[in-house]
């Protein structure tokens, strides 16, 4: 009886476990199309955030720029040309550069966060798969399902964050068009009516920033809801100057309004420096931000043993 139990319980073993051997190497063949994608998504996430980095230094040099030629500025013959010149520099109306540069960063936030999301749904793929346990155990696949998982949490409500941001900045530059043109009208009119229109334009400009008030309620880095707050507070002192213009002109007081002007261009000229350069630091230095690179060559390493 012997003989016939201990080879059948051997032969049952050996099929169970090279039953066991086959399931988890079709199992590994499976799951290396998934491990590729978090490979490749992290990637362009890498990318993207490197190209809106060159973006904002761009940027940065541009105000940079900027700042040098307002601190260094001549007087017009003409106060009226110095002052609409003046506005449109604080608008960054002269510069469609600047609009074009917010545009392809909120297109490349866009993307990001694209990409984030098939991360978190590969993510959620390859932590459901039966099995998974047993790869590790056997194989070492330590695939960073946890890093992932917190990375997403975290640089989710960041690149939504930034990229509202860029938006508002491009809904200012177009009613800062208006704005532009409609204080033009009121230097040469200065009229009760073209006042009251320019007025309007300025309120328009200031219900942007109520909206930018309400991006740092969200759950991001206390570094970036620093910087939020302090470019809120920049906003609302530029609107705090533009708002003193009407009155000024109902007085028909040229020269104080050039004064008001050339205090704005140097107030916000510094304040833009300095936001764009803390937003170059952020991208650069921020722990979640860096992460992206650990994450992606853990997943790398994981792949290799698939």
């Amino acid at each position: 009886m012997k003989k016939i139990v201990v080879p059948s319980i051997i032969l049952i073993l050996i099929l169970v476990l090279g039953g066991g051997w086959y399931y988890l190497n079709t199992l590994k063949t499976s799951l290396k199309p998934d491990f590729a994608k978090q490979i490749s998504s992290l990637s362009s996430v890498r990318t993207k955030l490197d190209q809106i980095t060159i973006l904002y230094q761009d940027d940065s040099e541009k105000k940079t720029d900027t700042k040098t030629n307002v601190l260094g500025a001549s007087t017009a013959k003409d106060p009226r040309i110095a002052v609409s010149s003046g506005v449109e520099k604080v608008l960054g109306i002269e510069d469609n550069q600047s609009m074009k540069r917010s545009r392809d960063i909120v297109e490349l936030l866009s993307q990001s966060i694209e990409e984030v999301k098939k991360i978190s749904d590969t993510n959620t793929s390859i932590s459901s798969t039966a099995g998974l346990t047993l790869l590790k155990s056997s194989f070492g696949v330590k695939a960073p399902i946890e890093e992932t998982s917190k990375l997403v949490t975290e640089i989710s409500p960041i690149l939504d964050t930034l990229k509202k941001e860029e938006d508002l900045s491009i809904k200012a530059f177009s009613i800062g068009f208006d704005l532009g043109a409609t204080l033009q009208l009121a230097l040469i009119r200065a009229d009760e009516e073209s006042i009251k229109k320019l007025e309007t334009k300025i309120n328009d400009l200031q219900k942007l920033s109520d909206e930018e008030k309400t991006l740092s309620k969200a759950s991001l880095p206390a570094e970036l809801k620093q910087i939020l707050e302090k470019n809120t507070a920049s906003s609302e002192k530029m609107f705090v100057g533009l708002k003193d213009i009407p009155d000024i002109l109902r007085k028909k007081d040229i020269i104080a309004l050039q004064k008001k002007i050339q205090t704005l261009l140097v107030d916000v000229s510094g304040d833009g420096v300095k936001t764009t350069t803390d937003l170059i630091s952020f991208l650069r230095n921020n722990t979640t931000m860096r992460s992206v690179d650990s994450i992606k060559d853990k997943w790398s390493d994981a792949s290799k043993s698939l």
